[in-house]
């Protein structure tokens, strides 16, 4: 039983040499990389890595191999064509499809997937999304606590997590609680960004075992960054749908005068647990101990070679080129 893992990136070096060297331990039997704009730093870095391929999503990439007029715009129709690109090329039996920033979390993932009987199609994998303790200095871009949602009716959700927390968060996320996929190959199916897209629909099951850590801004400086690149290009404009509360945090700091004080401040709001509630919440089941560790993977690959102190991922940050005026670079973290 053979599994992979397929992403479209555009992050720092040391983000994906984490995500290479995590998957690699967790037995990945392929890792493809579809880079979203060349880093040839990042591709020597991971390209050392045993069952590792970085391809180059060029506009030459889609037009020439996926007979595309051009590259895609949006993010999210690349990531579907990369994926359904990778679900055709990719000598796997399993093919999951993450974010650069999504780790999964399993014991023994490939007996699992081979424990599915012949009529599974796919697996749904729940997703929790990284926390941190206030007053608990991270030492790594992968420190903190993962979190789960409240369930339950709004009056229950907004009495543990507070009136404000539950304005600007679903059901105490600040990003997606979708999950993601991990789908068979060579059933006809395409890989869409949370499930499979086919008709009639993949039969899919929930897993047991494997769940999914979502570390939605791997600093303070990096959710600030995008929050407020998300203002700047007027995204998340409506109140509506599954993003209800990005368009709420969007919409509170443009009403601040797009002043990165008042995104810092929201970040905290809703992203740090006190220390007085994180034990009751540690009892209720809401929060745990994170149960991956992509630094220690990536220490046990890499060496000293990689650097996933919050401090030298910013710096990354600030020395990138953008085109946007939310970029990291122009924002300093005021802690």
């Amino acid at each position: 039983m053979r599994w992979g893992v397929v992403t479209t990136v555009a992050e720092p070096p040391a983000l994906l040499a984490a995500f290479v060297a995590h998957y690699a331990q967790l037995g990945a039997g392929a890792i493809r990389l579809y880079f979203d704009r060349p880093d040839p730093e990042a591709a020597a870095l991971i390209a050392q890595v045993t069952g590792v391929e970085v391809i180059d999503a060029d506009a030459a990439f889609y037009s020439e191999e996926l007979g595309l007029r051009g590259k895609p715009a949006q993010l999210n129709r690349k990531q579907r064509f990369n994926a359904d690109h990778a679900m055709r090329t990719m000598e796997v039996d399993w093919l999951l499809h993450v974010d650069a920033d999504e780790f999964l979390a399993a014991e023994d993932f490939a007996a699992e997937l081979a424990a599915q009987p012949p009529d599974v199609d796919s697996l749904h994998i729940a997703n929790g999304e990284r926390a941190w303790i206030a007053g608990q200095a991270p030492q790594t871009i992968f420190d903190g606590v993962l979190r789960w949602p409240v369930a339950g009716p709004r009056r229950r959700i907004r009495r543990i997590l507070g009136a404000e927390v539950a304005e600007f968060t679903d059901r105490g996320f600040c990003g997606h609680l979708w999950g993601k996929s991990v789908t068979r190959t060579g059933r006809g199916l395409k890989l869409g960004l949370h499930k499979p897209r086919r008709d009639p629909p993949a039969h899919q099951v929930a897993a047991k075992a494997a769940k999914l850590c979502h570390f939605d801004g791997l600093t303070r400086r990096h959710w600030v960054a995008k929050l407020m690149r998300y203002a700047e290009l007027g995204m998340y404009a409506e109140p509506k749908g599954p993003h209800r509360c990005r368009h709420a945090q969007v919409a509170h700091v443009k009403n601040a005068g797009s002043d990165p004080a008042a995104a810092f401040a929201l970040h905290d709001m809703i992203r740090v647990i006190p220390e007085d509630v994180a034990e009751g919440w540690r009892e209720a089941g809401l929060i745990e101990a994170m149960p991956c560790d992509p630094a220690g993977a990536a220490r046990a690959l890499f060496g000293d070679a990689v650097d996933l102190s919050p401090e030298a991922f910013d710096a990354v940050l600030s020395q990138k080129e953008t085109r946007a005026p939310g970029d990291a670079r122009l924002i300093a973290d005021p802690s």
